[in-house]
Parts: C-alpha cells; sequence; structure tokens
C-alpha cells in the first residue's frame, strides 16, 4: 500500500513538471516541494504501521477525498465550456467593415518584435490590405525588461513592412489587455467609431469580453500561435485563469456554495438518508 501511494504521489508532479518545466519555474519548484511532501507523508504512514484503509474511511479524510474528486470533474466541465465559447467566439461571426483596429502588445526582444508578436502585426497589416483607410492601433506600454515601448517597436515593424505612417497610432501606456482596450478606444476620432481588436486565437475570448465590459462592441481577427503544443498549452492555462480572475465575485460565490452543498450532502450520506458512500 506504501508503494502503490507513493507512485500517485510521484506521477502528477513528475508528469507536470516534464511539460512545464521550460516555461513555469515555480511552478517547478513547487512541484519539487510537494513531491518531498509526498514522500514524507507516504514514509511516515509506512512507518508507524498505520492502516490505511482505516485511515481513508475517517469521515474528515472521504469529506477531503470527495470534495476534490467532485471538484475536479466540475473544472473540467468549466474548462470545456471556456474552450467550447472560446471556439464559437472566432468562428461564429462575420467582420463588418470597421474603422480602427487594435493590435494588442505581446513583449518585445529588447527593440524588436517577438515572432508572436509578429503574427499579430502580420495579421492587422493582412486586414489593411483589403480595406486602405483603415487605422492601426499598436498598443503596448513599456516592460521592466523591454527598451522600447511595445507600441512604437510595433509601429517601427508594421512601417517597414509597408504601412503608411499616417495610417498608425501608437499607444504606448498600456499594461494589461484591460488597458490597452481602453486607452486605445480613447484615441478614436469619435465615440461610435467602430474598431476590432487583433490578437492571437487564443487571446480573444477575453479581449473581446473586456472591451464588452468597458461597453465597446467589436468584432476581432486571430493570429496564429504556431504549433508548439506546450506553448500554446501554457498560453491557454494562462487565458483560462485570467478569465477566472475576471470572474472572481462569482468564482468566490460558487466556490462557497459549492462547500456547502457538497458538504450537506455528504453529511446525507453519512446519517445514511442516501445508500451512497463517499
Amino acid at each position: 500500500m506504501g508503494i502503490i501511494l507513493s507512485i500517485l504521489f510521484l506521477i502528477i508532479p513528475v508528469v507536470l513538471t516534464i511539460g512545464f518545466l521550460s516555461k513555469h519555474r515555480k511552478l517547478f519548484k513547487f512541484l519539487i516541494i510537494s513531491l518531498f511532501v509526498g514522500i514524507i507523508i507516504c514514509l511516515l504512514l509506512y512507518l508507524n504501521e498505520i492502516n490505511i484503509i482505516e485511515l481513508l474511511q475517517l469521515p474528515l479524510v472521504t469529506w477531503g477525498i470527495g470534495y476534490f474528486v467532485c471538484g475536479i470533474c466540475i473544472a473540467i466541465l468549466v474548462v470545456d465550456s471556456y474552450l467550447l465559447s472560446a471556439l464559437m467566439n472566432l468562428f461564429s461571426k462575420e467582420k463588418p467593415s470597421v474603422d480602427y483596429l487594435i493590435v494588442l502588445g505581446a513583449g518585445l526582444n529588447k527593440e524588436k518584435v517577438t515572432p508572436l508578436l509578429a503574427k499579430r502585426i502580420d495579421k492587422a497589416i493582412q486586414v489593411f490590405k483589403e480595406a486602405p483607410d483603415l487605422i492601426l492601433i499598436m498598443s503596448g506600454g513599456q516592460g521592466d525588461d523591454e527598451m522600447i515601448p511595445e507600441g512604437l517597436a510595433m509601429a517601427n515593424y508594421a512601417i517597414s513592412q509597408g504601412v503608411p505612417k499616417n495610417h498608425i497610432i501608437i499607444e504606448d501606456q498600456s499594461v494589461n489587455t484591460y488597458e490597452n482596450i481602453l486607452f486605445s478606444s480613447q484615441q478614436f476620432a469619435s465615440e461610435d467609431a467602430s474598431f476590432a481588436i487583433i490578437s492571437t486565437m487564443y487571446h480573444l475570448f477575453r479581449a473581446e469580453l473586456i472591451a464588452k465590459k468597458l461597453g465597446l462592441k467589436s468584432v476581432s481577427y486571430g493570429a496564429e500561435s504556431g504549433k508548439n503544443w506546450v506553448f500554446n498549452a501554457n498560453a491557454f492555462i494562462r487565458e483560462f485563469f485570467a478569465y477566472l480572475y475576471m470572474q472572481l465575485k462569482w468564482v468566490v460565490l460558487f466556490s462557497i456554495l459549492y462547500t456547502l452543498l457538497y458538504s450537506l450532502l455528504h453529511y446525507m450520506v453519512l446519517m445514511n438518508a442516501f445508500p451512497l458512500s463517499l
């Protein structure tokens, strides 16, 4: 039994470490700590000859196991719903004509745009060529590790690709997606101007939700992110948790209600109200 528990404690940290080590060093540190904690727990259980079966049947332990398993199932449903909504957002809309294209920044390599950011600007240029009257708003401030603002670097790249300078507006104060859209919308010549958001596909759903939260109506164009599945998985995870943070009050409320409801059901099971075992 001790060996089985040890394997269970080890499998998850090892798999996650292999998948995310290159992108999440803090997560790697956390997994190493959890690995040692798991080993210590298993050794204590083994050396003290604790009856695992009896331990797992304790009310508090059964409550914790059931709470965790049911929570994982609900989390999977939430992730599936988010993914479906994001996909429907990409493919279910027609693209009407707009006045502005807001291109969202994505970090720099010194003074140059990264390949990911270049794809966003290339998508904007593609749309611009089909409607040459458009104004491109290059949105992004200067990060601590960046030599110039992202908006300026993005504008330089677009100009080098043939976009006229008088069709570009630089927004160089924003530090997140919310500010990208808010500060860029303040550059519009009129309040009723229409616009489209251009970003990487996995980012568009949250960006449009932010625009809606600001009372702005927008459409979007998605740029490809490449075929690196590790990067795409990391990006999707970041977007999902950023989405949850946007809905923080509902997440907290749901967590409280879920805990209360599960506790009630677990209590009823312990009182033999249902022929179930959690």
